[in-house]
């Protein structure tokens, strides 16, 4: 039912300054399913999904692989792997933009946060990470909550591949002094709604370890929950 492509695309591609601004080129590739009587909505692709991006520079070739959305908790399980083509450049000024926006919206990201997960480097990235006190995903983010610190020597092991050993919930925290791609009100891919301004995140790591490589790539991909 196409009636779905709007929500798709909102938890595809974001609804920030840089995802209202992006395109998918071939709709016709997709194909919603949407189950009345659990409130979940399944989304495939027969072929790459081609994103035209023209703030970051980039057509998007993404090869879909999962997509699924719980409407009832707003929890989204996403799988699949993109190729990147470069746009036309069209001036010095047009490439120097690019290269800003780039790095602002890898700021905070899933990749700057697996990334400085690797290095041991969460303080200095500035990312709070703590151990919640529920197992259970939450889309509430001003209710009381009992949170520990995390010692990442405590969960971290592994030289050229991290290992994070730890099964449960944690709740990751990001704090900027501009909060330019994702705003504090809406929805945003890995981002919660904070009324406080910064980017907060629940992640639920359903297996016991996941391994974590130098480039930010992690998996297995599937086992970790966010909301």
């Amino acid at each position: 039912d196409r009636k779905y492509y709007p929500t798709f695309f909102r938890f595809f591609v974001g609804d920030g300054t840089i995802g209202r601004d992006c395109e998918i080129l071939n709709q016709e590739t997709l194909h919603f399913y949407f189950d009345k009587q659990k409130n979940y909505l399944t989304v495939h692709a027969r072929n790459p999904v081609q994103v035209t991006n023209p703030a970051l520079g980039y057509k998007v070739h993404y090869t879909l692989e999962r997509f699924e959305l719980d409407f009832a908790t707003g929890v989204k399980i996403m799988k699949g792997s993109p190729r990147f083509e470069e746009l036309p450049v069209r001036n010095r000024k047009d490439s120097l933009a690019r290269v800003k926006k780039r790095n602002r919206a890898y700021q905070g990201s899933l990749f700057h946060f697996m990334r400085a997960l690797y290095t041991n480097a969460l303080n200095k990235e500035r990312f709070n990470l703590a151990i919640a006190d529920s197992l259970e995903m939450s889309g509430s983010q001003g209710r009381n909550e009992i949170l520990l610190p995390v010692k990442l020597e405590d969960y971290l092991t592994g030289d050229k591949v991290k290992q994070l050993q730890y099964k449960g919930l944690l709740k990751m925290e990001y704090r900027d002094n501009e909060d330019w791609e994702y705003p504090a009100r809406g929805h945003s891919m890995f981002r919660g709604n904070n009324p406080l301004g910064f980017q907060q995140t629940y992640m639920e790591f359903r297996n016991p370890a996941i391994h974590i490589y130098e480039n930010g790539y992690f998996s297995d991909q599937l086992s970790v929950y966010m909301t």
